[in-house]
């Protein structure tokens, strides 16, 4: 029957400590509201333990208190477990009776062992493993064990005899019971922890990076999200681009922005090159990074926009200049050539190509050098390396 009894205790407690599971993610136990009410809750399934407890004679009960004391005091620490030793003890000084004096050291020694291994293991870093939990059980009811010998004499050994294999050998397991249950709280606290502050990195990475970003559902072409770096060069408020489609900065036709995303969709990385109208109705060409990311299950493209109008120009106007040095060489009357830092030509004009009456393909690399006579091959060759390696000015006859 004692058996019976101590497993449907426990149950209760157990059942009941599931609770603080929905006061945790109202009031975080790290707060002062969050511990308080913590304590005040476990302290309330004490007392309801103590309110059906296993009596062994007047005065004289046994139930899970310990577990309840213990377990607090491990996961939710010394304020929490504070509120609930408070509560325990009081309520078992009122029931007074022969067992008071050991009700009373088992209390405090399940608290006081809790907040070791609290110290010990430190569970809202690392969850408490089962053998954690299990060694937190033995520790505290071999100490209750032992604190049976404060009772009168004429019980000691009784209570002992009966109740002291089925208290080490139940009550460890509640304690594993009732602490996995807690375990598994503090590792979804983790876990959502560091998915938010996982979040959170992303955010400030997104929102505060100088570079242009996007973020662009590929299925319907919706700006997702936009940077404050985006609203400046756009010229939209972010709330605005938000609301808006690709389609709506891109000049491209629909069909053909449709292309582009099936590409972006099938291949991990890509890079775009665009032109984009602004808020003013400007219009920028744009180089567009884009990366697949999943966020909350859903398929985006992280884009990062550079704009590249400026260097465009740049290399328009260099390329005319090219066009326009070209014409001059090649309308003149000097053979020229260039070479690069590889001493290999990459440049004739026509009338070179006039003169030696070869192709360009022919003439580029060190090809020149199949124009040179046999006798003088040696001799130009030498000349033109030293003067290449000390970057001197060379003339030579062949």
């Amino acid at each position: 029957m004692a058996y019976i009894d101590l497993i449907l205790n426990l149950a209760l407690l157990v059942a009941l400590s599931v609770l603080s599971g929905f006061i945790d993610k109202r009031w975080p136990r790290d707060t002062w509201p969050g511990a308080l009410l913590q304590g005040f809750l476990f302290g309330v399934v004490a007392i309801i333990g103590m309110l059906r407890p296993l009596v062994m004679g007047p005065g004289l009960i046994f139930d899970g208190r310990s577990i309840v004391i213990s377990l607090c005091a491990l996961f939710f620490g010394h304020r929490a477990a504070f509120v609930t030793t408070g509560m325990a003890a009081t309520y078992r000084l009122a029931l007074s009776g022969p067992g008071v004096v050991m009700g009373v050291s088992v209390i405090l020694a399940s608290a006081v062992i809790g907040l070791g291994t609290r110290h010990y293991i430190k569970p809202l870093v690392r969850p408490p493993s089962t053998s954690h939990l299990f060694f937190l059980g033995l520790a505290v009811h071999a100490a209750m064990v032992a604190l049976m010998f404060t009772l009168p004499e004429e019980f000691a050994m009784s209570t002992i005899k009966r109740l002291g294999l089925p208290v080490i050998i139940l009550y460890p397991l509640a304690t594993i019971l009732a602490g996995k249950i807690l375990s598994d709280q503090v590792s979804g606290i983790l876990s959502t922890k560091k998915l938010q502050e996982s979040e959170e990195r992303f955010r400030k990475l997104f929102e505060g990076h100088a570079a242009v970003k996007l973020l662009i559902d590929p299925d319907t072409g919706d700006i997702v999200d936009a940077n404050e770096a985006a609203e400046k060069f756009y010229g939209w408020p972010r709330e605005k681009l938000r609301q808006m489609k690709i389609s709506d900065i891109n000049t491209l036709s629909p069909a053909e922005i449709k292309q582009e995303m099936e590409k972006a969709r099938a291949a991990q990385k890509i890079f775009f090159e665009f032109r984009h109208r602004l808020a003013d109705g400007s219009i920028r060409n744009v180089e567009v990074y884009s990366s697949k990311i999943e966020i909350k299950g859903k398929g985006l493209l992280h884009s990062i926009i550079h704009d590249a109008t400026e260097r465009k120009r740049m290399e328009e106007a260099l390329r005319e200049k090219e066009i326009q040095y070209r014409a001059l060489a090649d309308s003149g009357l000097a053979l020229i050539w260039t070479a690069g830092t590889d001493k290999l030509c990459n440049y004739f004009n026509q009338p070179w190509l006039k003169f030696t009456g070869r192709a360009l393909e022919q003439e580029l690399g060190n090809g020149w050098t199949e124009g040179v006579h046999p006798e003088d091959l040696d001799r130009c060759v030498q000349i033109y390396v030293t003067a290449f390696d000390k970057r001197e000015a060379f003339d030579m006859e062949y």
